[in-house]
């Protein structure tokens, strides 16, 4: 019965994000050919499903098209999840380079879904992801107070994986200048995820935290923290996410001492990873400068040699590459 599967794979829609693992986007992907034997809710949530699966995939442009088909309509008060749509449109417009409509969408999705009723899990969806966008634009003080209350939220609701979640969107937008406040967060949003919570942002938040431990001079946990939040990444099937890990792992090994894997991070970045990573504007110049500090105590020789060797790697030899240096460093000790 295929309207049947249909209405079961568009009812997991919101699962789709969690992992690959759960099948729903590769699911969803297999039936929208028969998108338009449906209803036009699960249409959406088809498209919305899949979309997701193209973006952790790495095809922004794919899961770009499909966020739009899928809103195309509106939202419907019979369409499960639509704010999944919402902010998949909003990311994939971040990362094609309009932090200003990325934000515009958040804010015109969050206004639509407030008109339907039984939505409140949406609204505290788009709640948390906002803030996200305002770090990703660089406009941090604004970022802090919506994440605040984004955690005020979550909190009220008493829903662990909304706290874990929402922590991080307050922690990207202080880590830089209140480290310490951001350690103790950081640890929460962990400590609920290894008790059950869902891991939809497990990876950043152990990417967070190894750039922490490394500030503090603790190799072991800066190590161990972002071998797991690679490994993560990589079993969660989130490209962009294991893009940015290691694009904030290029600042932990640094902080290290271990400045040519800093090197081969970065040249991975511009490699199987490039336009993934979506480090936030604010962080950026910073990156950039220790960059500029690398090829300086490196030489421009050996400085490029390792740019090149990390930019030719292959998805599947980055994991294996990253896996088995971190594993290394952590063996050197």
């Amino acid at each position: 019965d295929r309207e049947l599967a249909i209405r079961i794979v568009a009812a997991m829609e919101i699962e789709t994000n969690a992992g690959r693992g759960y099948g729903v986007g590769a699911w969803a992907r297999r039936a929208l050919p028969f998108a338009d034997t449906t209803t036009a809710a699960r249409r959406s949530a088809l498209q919305a499903a899949a979309g997701w699966e193209s973006f952790n995939a790495g095809d922004i442009e794919r899961a770009h098209a499909l966020a739009r088909a899928a809103l195309a309509d509106g939202v419907s008060p019979d369409w499960n999840a639509p704010s999944g749509a919402v902010v998949l449109l909003g990311l994939t417009l971040m990362m094609m380079g309009d932090p200003a409509g990325a934000i515009e969408t958040i804010t015109e999705g969050r206004s639509a879904i407030e008109e339907l009723d039984g939505h409140q899990a949406d609204l505290a969806m788009l709640a948390t992801c906002l803030p996200a966008f305002y770090v990703l634009n660089g406009d941090l003080a604004t970022a802090e107070v919506l994440g605040n209350e984004a955690l005020r939220m979550a909190r009220e609701s008493g829903l662990p994986t909304a706290i874990a979640t929402s922590i991080l969107t307050v922690v990207v937008a202080i880590w830089d200048t209140e480290p310490e406040r951001a350690a103790v967060m950081l640890d929460e949003s962990i400590a609920l995820v290894r008790a059950g919570a869902a891991g939809v942002v497990f990876g950043h938040t152990l990417a967070v935290r190894a750039q922490l431990f490394a500030r503090a001079s603790d190799r072991s946990a800066a190590l161990r923290s972002l071998r797991e939040a690679v490994a993560f990444s990589h079993d969660k099937g989130d490209r962009p996410m294991l893009a940015l890990t290691l694009d904030r792992g290029i600042g932990a090994l640094a902080a290290l001492g271990e400045d040519e894997a800093a090197v081969v991070f970065a040249g991975i970045t511009l490699g199987a990873l490039t336009g993934l990573a979506g480090l936030p504007a604010a962080e950026v110049p910073d990156r950039n400068a220790m960059l500029e500090r690398l090829e300086r105590d490196l030489g421009h020789a050996r400085y490029a040699a390792l740019s090149e060797r990390g930019a030719a790697m292959t998805y599947e030899q980055v994991v294996e590459y990253a896996v088995a240096e971190l594993d290394r460093l952590s063996s050197s000790e």
